[in-house]
């Protein structure tokens, strides 16, 4: 006994939700009821044949039996639907139900799908849908083998997809399945939607890069891929850091220098940096005119760049010389510091003597002396 659905009129002018809408599609085995029911969705919702037991345009077959099986697989890993099975997914499949075609007089799989309204690749498949120019699906998936048979409506050779795993399906302009094509879509949802050639035009410019294309490989410019005022940004950032970093060995190289220890003779001569009086900014230097190797031939000037050739790298080029330059110093900066301490000379060697006398005084009692006398003592080396 077939079960009726009565679908409420007042419903009807106002919209189905999709949890009705599904309702409706997976208790119904009328194609006209189901027809109504996606029409009257307040989502983008539409109705489409996904497969069919028939020989494609291609002269292959999948089995049905192997699509049907992997429905309820494809519903767990989340039911994508794709844009021409590209990386777009653009939709996911709500329900699925098998009934048989009404043209071929076989069995066929039949999709509830629902269009995302989340970026313009979603509006223009939806658009696509609702104005005709996408006219079915397209099952997408891996097969392990494959057999020869002939098709039993015409009899000719087919090749037999078999053990077919479904892996998202794709809405597509003309499916290879001539009998995969969409039966029904949400008027109410198309009469929600704004769908303007401005939508279609920006999708038209997006470009997918996968990984192949991302390769560095196959893009060697930097500059396109990264601005020029990106890198100068980043420079600018690392220089500030060096700039910090040279301070920070300033105050370091201020503090280990003893105040009171004065080093030997020598080491004043030899070791000790003699304090440096600022450097001037640098100025570019101009390019020296090149000499001529020719007897009589006077000397040519330099060749100027072309100013077409100049380009925001030069300044980007120079921005990085200068940091290099700031580490280099830096570096300089830390060598004199390790000398510095490493050269600063030990107490005199008189003075070891004197207080070395002075503790065998104490110890031999020949001397008394306060704690207080002692450290005075030691202090002024006697």
């Amino acid at each position: 006994m077939k079960e009726i659905i009565f679908v409420k009129k007042e419903n009807v002018n106002k919209g189905l939700q999709e949890e009705e809408v599904i309702r409706i599609f997976e208790n119904s085995i009328e194609l006209e009821q189901i027809k109504q029911a996606v029409e009257n969705a307040t989502d983008r919702l539409y109705a489409t044949w996904i497969s069919v037991d028939a020989t494609d345009n291609a002269g292959e077959s999948i089995p049905i039996e192997d699509v049907i099986t992997n429905q309820d697989v494809l519903m767990k890993r989340g039911g994508p639907v794709s844009d021409t099975h590209t990386n777009k997914i653009v939709g996911k499949t709500l329900a699925y139900k098998v009934l048989e075609h009404p043209e071929s007089k076989t069995l066929g799989v039949i999709h509830l799908e629902k269009i995302y309204d989340d970026n313009p690749a979603d509006n223009l498949v939806w658009g696509e849908i609702i104005d005709g120019t996408r006219t079915g699906s397209s099952v997408g998936g891996v097969s392990s083998s494959m057999s020869l048979s002939k098709d039993k409506a015409t009899g000719k050779p087919t090749k037999v997809l078999e053990e077919f795993a479904h892996m998202e399906t794709a809405s597509v302009e003309k499916p290879c399945n001539p009998f995969a094509t969409n039966i029904a879509y949400s008027v109410v949802a198309k009469s929600n939607s704004c769908i303007s050639e401005d939508t279609k035009t920006d999708e038209n410019q997006e470009t997918v890069i996968n990984k192949e294309e991302s390769n560095n490989n196959n893009n060697p410019n930097l500059g396109d891929i990264m601005e020029n005022e990106d890198i100068k940004k980043t420079i600018s950032d690392i220089a500030d850091v060096v700039k910090g970093i040279a301070l920070e060995v300033s105050k370091l190289k201020k503090e280990d220098v003893p105040e009171d220890t004065e080093p030997v003779e020598e080491a004043k001569k030899e070791d000790t940096p003699v304090e440096e009086k600022p450097k001037e900014e640098e100025k570019p230097v101009a390019k020296e005119d090149a000499a001529s190797d020719i007897d009589g031939e006077t000397s040519a000037p330099a060749p100027e760049t072309p100013v077409e050739d100049q380009s925001n790298d030069a300044d980007v080029f120079k921005a990085v010389e200068a940091v290099a330059k700031s580490v280099l110093d830096i570096k300089k900066e830390l060598k004199s510091l390790v000398v510095t301490k490493s050269q600063t000379p030990a107490a005199p060697v008189a003075d070891v003597k004197k207080n070395s006398n002075l503790a065998m005084d104490l110890a031999m009692g020949k001397k008394t002396m306060t704690h207080m006398e002692v450290q005075k003592a030691l202090k002024k080396g006697e």
